[in-house]
């Protein structure tokens, strides 16, 4: 099965079911800019066990980055969006947005 990075602002219920989604085809990574929204809460809502990308560390991300087949970005605003960026590049993988 082909492996798949999703990268995200922050949990959501809708981020979720796309994840559902994508695990169909996919074997696939979750990981977050933070933990949760300030602006949005959802009182029930349990998230996907996903990553922190500041909490990871630069080398296990680029390690995780390298591992996956494709990545999906979400948003170009943030440094390790753009890192991300560049790396897959480099390494050739496929990337959406």
């Amino acid at each position: 099965m082909r492996k798949l990075l999703f990268t995200a602002i922050h949990p959501a219920p809708y981020i979720d079911s796309w994840i559902e989604g994508l695990k169909k085809t996919f074997s696939v990574s979750i990981a977050y800019n933070y933990k949760k929204s300030a602006a949005k809460t959802w009182k029930t809502y349990k998230p996907n066990a996903g990553i922190i990308i500041k909490e990871y560390g630069l080398i296990n991300w680029t390690r995780l980055i390298a591992k996956n087949d494709v990545i999906i970005l979400n948003g170009w605003n943030k440094l390790y969006n753009i890192y991300t960026l560049f790396i897959a590049l480099l390494l050739k993988k496929k990337i959406r947005s």
